[in-house]
């Protein structure tokens, strides 16, 4: 069983969720291990033989997501999906398809039309590695690695400007980035709409994000162990409250069964406030063309390059406060420097 469908197994019992759509099933390898009743399977290329696989609530879709979309309407009224004289909506959504932006978030406002209030939905490859996983084009991404020789074939596409797509244009949706299980996943679900401020606000430049850009956005994704995740879905704050990395340690607080991790959090986020005020002070008396948040993703690209960003979340997320923490305090020394 792989990391993902626990995590939909625990999101289903405790919910009581029976309702499962996945979107890019290709080896079966998450969909075939979800333990809901009624499944929707949809892929142009499935890699397993489905006939072995079927049953009464079990359907399979032979077809893009696009198409699937296209056609439901007409089906949703037929058995399987006639339920209880109740519109059929699902009530889990994994979102593995494509690994482009435009067709992830198109998946996003697409399954719209078919959740409830309280479903939730989850996108997988939404923290590339390194900038050639960032690549949507999978061969493209492949070939640059192999020339820069970089071992490995990691790819994840730019997924990850969906959510920040989400943040800025669907104010009535929350979200949580795990980090610490697997591939790290953004969970995302219903809440009480927010005014929390758009980052970039312009379709446009979320598009052309690059790998700098997505690291400067890190704090946005709101990257949490699994089980702070699990554990804040549901919640109504604002996400407003979480883009400031000193109001992420108070919420994680909140629901972290650790209390020591905590505490280490909230103590470096203290300083990291300190030293952006820093910063901010001598941004005011120096002509700093690039934005504060630009400067530090292309700290943390350089600092990480022959390492990918990767691991930093994989392991526990406090180390990514400390490579904030560094990254300001090398713009406050290299400042002070260029200024003596």
């Amino acid at each position: 069983m792989s990391h993902a469908s626990d995590r939909i197994n625990k999101i289903a019992k405790k919910y009581n969720f029976t309702r499962y759509l996945e979107i890019g099933v290709r080896d079966g390898d998450t969909f075939l291990h979800v333990d809901m009743p009624h499944k929707t399977a949809v892929d142009p290329n499935f890699v397993f033989p489905i006939n072995e696989h079927q049953s009464p609530l079990t359907r399979y879709f032979d077809c893009t997501s696009d198409e699937f979309f296209d056609k439901f309407d007409s089906v949703r009224h037929e058995s399987p999906y006639t339920y209880r004289d109740e519109e059929f909506l699902f009530d889990i959504v994994y979102i593995d398809g494509m690994h482009t932006f435009e067709q992830s978030y198109r998946d996003f406002t697409n399954v719209l039309r078919y959740v409830h209030d309280r479903s939730v939905i989850i996108f997988d490859d939404t923290v590339p590695c390194d900038p050639y996983s960032l690549i949507p084009d999978q061969a493209i991404s492949y070939r640059l690695r192999a020339l820069a020789n970089i071992t490995g074939k990691p790819w994840h596409g730019d997924v990850c400007k969906t959510v920040v797509a989400i943040h800025d244009f669907h104010p009535d949706y929350a979200y949580a980035t795990q980090i610490s299980l697997g591939n790290p996943q953004t969970i995302v679900w219903k809440a009480k709409p927010s005014k929390r401020p758009q980052y970039m606000g312009d379709m446009a430049k979320i598009a052309s994000m690059d790998y700098a850009a997505f690291c400067a956005a890190i704090p946005l994704y709101i990257p949490v162990e699994d089980a702070v995740a699990l554990e804040m879905i549901g919640m109504d704050v604002p996400l407003s409250e979480y883009t400031r990395e000193v109001d992420l340690a108070r919420i994680v607080g909140k629901v972290h069964t650790k209390a020591g991790t905590a505490k280490e959090v909230k103590s470096l986020t203290s300083k990291i406030a300190d030293l952006e005020k820093k910063v901010k002070a001598l941004e005011k008396n120096t002509n700093v063309k690039k934005t504060l948040s630009f400067r530090l993703g292309n700290i943390i690209v350089e600092e990480t390059k022959n390492k990918p960003i990767f691991s930093i979340f994989t392991l526990p997320f406090k180390l990514f406060f400390e490579y904030r923490k560094y990254a300001l305090e090398k713009i406050v020394q290299g400042t002070k420097e260029k200024e003596g």
